[in-house]
C-alpha cells in the first residue's frame, strides 16, 4: 500500500498542495471534499485519491495534526473512485476499516 499521509503537511490542503499531490508518480486522480468553510478559504481536509488501482480516502486528525488513510477500494478505476467518494459523502462509505488501513 501507498503512504500518502505521512507525507503531508499537518494542516488543511491548500489548492498547491492538492496540485503537488495530483503530480506524484503513479497518482491518476484526486477528489477534494472541502467543507462549505473550507470551500470559502481554498483548502480541504479531506479528499479522495485514486493512486495506482487503490482509492484512499484521506482525511485531517486536527487534534493531532496529522493525515490519516483509509484504503476504500483495490483494483480500482476512475468510476470506482467516483463511486467511493459518492459513498463517503452520503455517509455509507466506511471511514474506518476493520484492519485500520
Amino acid at each position: 500500500m501507498v503512504e500518502l499521509a505521512t507525507e503531508l503537511p499537518g494542516q488543511s490542503l491548500s489548492v498547491s498542495d492538492i496540485e503537488h499531490l495530483r503530480e506524484r508518480p503513479g497518482v491518476r486522480s484526486v477528489i477534494e471534499l472541502p467543507t462549505g468553510r473550507e470551500h470559502r478559504h481554498d483548502v480541504t481536509s479531506t479528499a479522495t485519491v485514486l493512486i495506482g488501482t487503490e482509492v484512499l480516502y484521506l482525511t485531517l486528525d486536527s487534534d493531532q495534526e496529522r493525515w490519516r488513510q483509509h484504503v476504500l477500494a483495490r483494483n480500482a478505476d476512475r468510476r470506482e473512485l467516483l463511486e467511493a467518494t459518492l459513498d463517503q459523502l452520503d455517509g455509507s462509505g466506511n471511514d474506518t476499516p476493520p484492519n485500520g488501513e
